[in-house]
């Protein structure tokens, strides 16, 4: 049996403190983010047991935060698959596969677009058998076209909400401090976001993590790790574990978008 396989057979069994304490165990050495994850959730963890015990959470509230804890645990299981821990242990870093993310797409658009392909082949039973070859070819030298079309952050992350909410663009802009002047954070695709101060790049971050609350970055030439939410971003320097306040902004529709 997997790790994977092992803690959702936890959760399902009401076992969320084993499956926090495992999964901790076994990423402690090869993610920090994850980490930081897991102890938040674990801090939730605590807390809940503690309401429990001194009465201050009935049983219908204690089983709501117990299922959005295991929803959260769940939700960093796609990060622990053996291709991401080869990768991480190579490199420090996990780059995930490209996709498109200058709009939202519909799931199952590019299923769709298969469908309307097969319906005009087929419709062309008449023709010569160099044609359907053809026709063939063509369809297997571009196999991720269809699942370019239908890419996009997955339902239920920082991303996907705030290009739901605005034109398919993620920008967050700061507030202008003395100590940190403002900066805005353009997300380019689904792997590097940019840095931009007075209309100059001064910084390109690697994505590291998209959750419900939010998105983790890296910068390699300045060994920073970022922190965004909704209307606040964090840092810490690396060989660091404690987040620090940098700015506090808002996700923007850029200027330049589209009417």
């Amino acid at each position: 049996m997997t790790l994977i396989d092992r803690i959702r057979d936890l959760i399902a069994s009401g076992k969320t403190e084993q499956s926090l304490d495992e999964l901790y165990h076994y990423v402690k050495e090869n993610n920090a983010d994850t980490i930081d994850h897991l102890v938040m959730l674990q801090n939730r963890m605590k807390t809940l047991q503690r309401n429990v015990q001194i009465g201050t959470m009935d049983e219908e509230a204690e089983a709501k935060e117990r299922a959005k804890i295991n929803d959260a645990i769940l939700k960093l299981l796609p990060q622990l698959t053996p291709e991401y821990l080869a990768q991480f242990n190579r490199t420090g870093t996990y780059t995930a596969p490209a996709k498109n993310m200058n709009r939202l797409y519909l799931i199952g658009g590019g299923a769709v677009l298969l469908l309307i392909i097969l319906i005009i082949a087929l419709s062309r039973g008449g023709g010569s058998e160099g044609d359907a070859l053809a026709e063939d070819t063509e369809l297997t030298a571009n196999p991720d076209m269809a699942a370019d079309e239908a890419s996009g952050p997955a339902e239920g992350t920082l991303l996907y909400d705030v290009m739901a909410a605005h034109g398919g663009y993620a920008v967050w802009k700061s507030e202008y401090n003395e100590a940190n002047g403002q900066s805005i954070f353009r997300m380019e695709d689904d792997k590097t976001c940019q840095e931009i101060k007075n209309n100059q790049v001064v910084g390109t971050f690697q994505i590291l993590t998209n959750s419900p609350d939010y998105i983790t970055l890296y910068d390699a030439d300045r060994q920073l790790y970022l922190r965004i939410g909704d209307i606040s971003a964090e840092f810490h320097n690396e060989g660091e574990s404690n987040w620090n306040p940098l700015f506090d902004g808002a996700w923007i529709t850029p200027p330049d978008a589209p009417q």
